[in-house]
């Protein structure tokens, strides 16, 4: 009897882990957490809706699947259950500003909160600002008791009634139910609302085709309301905040499919009906932008998909992988640096001296001023960068996430791609007519420092150097203090930048 009634506890817990299919969870406004198994380790894994990519955080390893998880902002509480003995732990998560990555805190342990010394059956468990919030019921037993007769269980302490408790520092504070309530098998408990000072109870009828809604607005002191709604048939997998509003999500077993409904004070707006569920253990989780259908496999594989909040529409499924090394994350920065010195340095041994000596150009050819090569560059970069957003359909914001200012090297993918179409086609440009499109444009040409036609290899030094000081743009600084605007390609390839001389004023001639 024990034993079935421990089978019978599991199956009603909110977020713990009661079936094969089920992934335990706990979700915030920002943050998700959940219990994976890898063979017989057990380890908790953070998510965070503002990290750049479907990226986990490897926390705290656990030596026992928790009875109960809930979360509020960046802190979760996790209840074990050892020996009828009920403790509750706590771990908070930070984010490095500098290294963009979120990290538990402390990394190696729980805080111990306390704990939950009140008898029954935990029903349900949920996140508040100010601490867990747990539902409680007289045991299975203790009910049989009493409808028996009190000298059946008078030998052991019972719960007589359903209790509401909220954490308060480190003491167990009871919360007023609603008259007469009695949570049934599949009541659900969760803080939502404007800064989740609205606690509201689900509770199914035995038919599942309708629940009673119970609403306590903490923040005015109000007392409960009730209003009864129509709910999809199956089995409600969870009850989770999303942003304001609180989302149903119910499970049918005959055709392994789920529904998730918007749940209203007086009635229900559907939002997503009929999905197939995942294969593996999976879990529901409410964020302030939607939800999210975190799934693992047998062997422990993540993956996840978001649902839209307003369509409906759930998105593709996106495998979930550990967050990068904080060393991996910044090595490309030192690497970049080093490689800025080193393209000075070649300049300073290698560059011809002197340097006014080395221009000898026609009397039809003038050195081009920094204003048209400036035009001439943005006009290359520009034909790269719709390019580039046509290809991956990217928010142009996205192209200025330059390496050397990015914490993960994946976010300057666009970048990348834009400064390689414009090296790419500016080589080649210039291998043909010795012009890109942007020269053309401001009616400049690349020629060798004695006015030639510049060789095929000096312009494909020039243009490795070019895509070197557009990786790192301080480095144009060389071509702004060089006398005859040269930069780092230019002194490398013995290269200069000309406009025809018909094309400047005459006093601009005397002036040089």
């Amino acid at each position: 009897m024990r034993v079935v009634h421990l089978a019978v506890t599991m199956l009603l817990l909110c977020g713990a882990p009661c079936a094969g299919d089920v992934l335990p969870s706990a979700s915030s406004h920002d943050h998700a957490w959940f219990v994976v198994t890898r063979g017989a380790v057990l380890e908790l894994y953070h998510y965070a809706r503002s990290t750049d990519g479907p990226y986990y955080d490897r926390g705290l390893p656990l030596t026992q699947v928790p009875r109960a998880m809930a979360a509020w902002g960046n802190q979760l509480w996790l209840i074990f259950e050892t020996a009828g003995r009920r403790d509750v732990v706590s771990t908070q998560v930070y984010r490095n500003p500098d290294l963009g990555g979120w990290h538990h805190r402390p990394h190696d342990r729980f805080r111990a909160v306390g704990p939950l010394e009140a008898l029954g059956e935990l029903v349900d468990v949920t996140g508040s600002p100010g601490g867990p919030i747990v539902l409680l019921r007289p045991t299975a037993r203790a009910r049989s008791g009493v409808r028996a007769g009190a000298g059946s269980v008078a030998s052991e302490p019972v719960l007589g009634r359903p209790t509401l408790l909220k954490l308060s520092g480190r003491q167990w504070v009871d919360v007023p139910l609603p008259e007469g309530f009695e949570p049934g098998a599949g009541c659900r408990l969760v803080a939502g609302g404007q800064h989740g000072r609205t606690l509201i109870l689900l509770n199914p009828s035995p038919e599942r085709s309708a629940a009673a809604v119970y609403r306590l607005d903490r923040g005015d002191g109000g007392s409960w309301t009730r209003s009864d709604v129509s709910v999809p048939a199956g089995r409600i997998r969870a009850l989770t905040a999303v942003g304001p509003a609180v989302a149903l999500v119910t499970q049918t077993a005959e055709t392994n499919s789920f529904d998730v409904v918007y749940l209203r004070p007086w009635h229900v707006l559907p939002l997503l009906t009929g999905f197939d569920a995942p294969g593996g253990a999976w879990a529901v989780l409410g964020l302030s932008d939607g939800l999210a259908v975190v799934e693992s496999s047998t062997e422990g594989e993540l993956s996840i998909r978001r649902i839209d909040p307003v369509s409906g529409r759930v998105g593709e499924s996106r495998p979930m992988t550990p967050q990068p090394l904080m060393a991996a994350r910044l090595l490309h920065r030192p690497l970049l640096l080093a490689l800025a010195v080193t393209a000075i340095m070649a300049v300073l041994m290698f560059r011809p001296l002197p340097a006014k000596a080395t221009i000898s150009l026609g009397p039809t050819q003038i050195v081009a001023g920094p204003v048209p090569r400036v035009v001439g560059v943005c006009v290359d970069v520009a034909v790269a960068a719709g390019a580039t957003l046509i290809v991956l359909r990217c928010p142009p914001a996205d192209l200025a996430r330059m390496p050397l200012w990015s914490t993960d090297l994946m976010q300057s993918v666009p970048f990348l791609l834009m400064l390689g179409l414009t090296i790419l086609h500016s080589t080649v440009t210039e291998l043909i007519t010795g012009r890109t499109l942007g020269k053309i444009l401001v009616g400049a040409r690349v020629v060798m420092v004695d006015g030639d036609r510049p060789a095929a290899r000096a312009i494909l030094v020039r243009n490795l150097f070019k895509a070197l000081v557009l990786l790192i743009p301080v480095l144009a600084v060389v071509a702004l203090i060089n006398p005859h605007g040269q930069g780092l390609g230019d002194l490398m390839a013995r290269t200069v930048v000309v406009r025809p001389a018909s094309t400047v004023s005459e006093h601009a001639r005397n002036d040089r």
